[in-house]
């Protein structure tokens, strides 16, 4: 345990980055991946330090991947009575992580000087390349065939963001696959009503919430799930996304694996008296400089971490033990929950 995590797109209700949640997974974590697009690479420079960032790449202990293209819902009918929904990547001409960088680094840096080269040659180095393949694509589409793991994801994303909105009983939310590949949904949600909700609970004013934004969640959902598949890794998920995660795993356990309790794909448990690092992090009390402090001197625990044999209890005494090192022993008290998925070798078919 501990081993390695992958962190995609926050939640659609926030921002690009959870960067609590990244502080967290670096301090405990022997090596975070971190799947970016544009947005969440310049908000991640951009709060951390680009120094910051290579220190963390250099020790090991974070690996970047970077969107070179994007998954997207596509509707070119919006408005209409009948909506049509496409899946699709969105790369532009010409445009990968060198040409990205370089405007970017240009901005953030200055275009002149050792301080720019010197930064673009060290990232070019940190960071793969990482395009979204069509058969990740492919995989969505087929799971909208799921009539039952749709309509549970659905109605799991309704109760995470407009919990006020009262949804129809029986709800429905079903895709009708068209001979093109695109695809219509047919549905009973008043969205009018649910958009004012979400708007209302989380205090987003200019908030919208359409057919296209949940399938656009359930799309990025599943697309983190296959990375950290491809890389063997643990996967953190937002609120939202851990309800879809959990309804498209227990799909896949129920068709491929009728003999496998779907538990042992989860891990949820409670580290008592341990420390708020991400909340302090969060809420700019503390900085990646400092949180570099904590992952320096984390890593003879995670040495020697490697060299036992897991259980739940020893992993909560690491976790405990962790969270005292330095600053971090000055914080408030906290019940550090760990849900985390484990989806090695699960959801690279539908």
């Amino acid at each position: 345990m501990f081993e390695s995590i992958c962190i995609g797109r926050h939640d659609f209700a926030g921002g690009p980055v959870d960067f609590g949640q990244l502080a967290e997974a670096l301090v405990f974590y022997q090596v975070v991946h971190f799947v970016a697009d544009q947005n969440a690479f310049k908000s991640l420079v951009r709060t951390c330090g680009a120094d910051v960032i290579l220190e963390f790449c250099e020790m090991g202990s974070l690996k970047i991947h970077f969107y070179e293209n994007t998954p997207a819902i596509v509707t070119p009918n919006a408005g209409a009575s009948s909506e049509i929904h496409g899946l699709v990547t969105v790369k532009v001409r010409n445009e990968n992580f060198l040409t990205f960088a370089t405007k970017f680094f240009e901005e953030y840096v200055g275009p002149s000087g050792k301080g720019f080269n010197r930064t673009l040659r060290k990232y070019l180095k940190a960071v793969s390349p990482y395009e979204v393949p069509q058969s990740a694509l492919d995989h969505v589409r087929a799971d909208l065939s799921d009539e039952e793991y749709l309509r549970a994801s659905v109605n799991g994303i309704l109760s995470s963001v407009a919990p006020e909105y009262k949804q129809p009983n029986p709800m429905t939310f079903d895709a009708r696959l068209l001979s093109d590949g695109h695809f219509e949904i047919k549905t009973n949600i008043d969205f009018v009503a649910a958009t004012k909700a979400h708007s209302k609970h989380n205090n987003i004013p200019a908030a919208t919430l359409t057919k296209a934004d949940i399938l656009a969640q359930l799309l990025t959902t599943r697309t983190t799930l296959e990375m950290a598949s491809g890389l063997s890794a643990d996967v953190a998920l937002g609120p939202v996304s851990s309800v879809i995660g959990a309804n498209k795993l227990a799909s896949v356990i129920k068709t491929h694996e009728q003999n496998k309790d779907a538990r042992e794909r989860f891990t949820e448990w409670t580290v008592e008296d341990s420390r708020a690092i991400a909340e302090t992090v969060r809420s700019g009390n503390r900085n990646f400089v400092e949180v570099l402090t904590l992952v320096q001197k984390s890593q003879q625990f995670k040495d020697w971490l490697k060299k036992q044999d897991s259980s739940a209890d020893l992993c909560k005494e690491y976790c405990r033990e962790v969270s005292r090192l330095d600053w971090a022993d000055n914080l408030p008290p906290k019940s550090l929950r760990w849900l985390l998925v484990n989806a090695a070798g699960l959801v690279t078919g539908p």
